[in-house]
């Protein structure tokens, strides 16, 4: 549980290398009596440290860690019905996934960005909207420095 946590911390403090280096940890005890909060969670974060990753190297290993990922995720949303967080974190992947993908414009990205940030706020789950709200803000600055500073201020 304390690696659950420590690679919580890890990501959303930039440090990659250390949340990656949690996410083994866990993963490896993932059969065991753990909560459905703590599955969700590895996950979730099973996707989402490949993406970041991806996003700052560009390596192709990176987004196909994460595309596998994604799948498991959304394995779990269709398969527990009682997912609905899940769900919105689902939504939150899709949205870094297509950000990867630099033939896709950035007002496309932007909008399933705010689907997924629409859908957290709803949902209750503010970290997601704002993380959502980060991530966004943090492509746009590349592409559209107006709606980046809007996003940034909005996380």
């Amino acid at each position: 549980h304390l690696y659950l946590f420590k690679m919580n911390v890890c990501y959303y403090y930039g440090d990659l290398e250390g949340a990656d280096e949690c996410w083994r940890h866990v993963w490896k005890l993932r059969k065991a009596a753990i909560a459905f909060y703590e599955v969700s969670t590895l996950l979730y974060f099973s996707a989402l440290i490949p993406l970041a990753k991806a996003s700052k190297t560009g390596s192709s290993s990176q987004k196909r860690r994460a595309r596998s990922a994604i799948n498991a995720v959304r394995k779990a949303v269709t398969k527990e019905h009682k997912a609905i967080n899940l769900a919105t974190k689902l939504q939150l992947l899709d949205a870094e996934f297509l950000a990867l993908n630099s033939k896709k414009d950035s007002e496309t990205i932007r909008k399933t960005y705010d689907r997924a940030i629409t859908s957290a706020s709803r949902a209750g789950l503010r970290q997601d909207a704002a993380l959502g709200n980060l991530r966004v803000g943090a492509y746009l600055v590349r592409h559209d420095r107006s709606w980046a500073s809007y996003y940034l201020t909005r996380a």
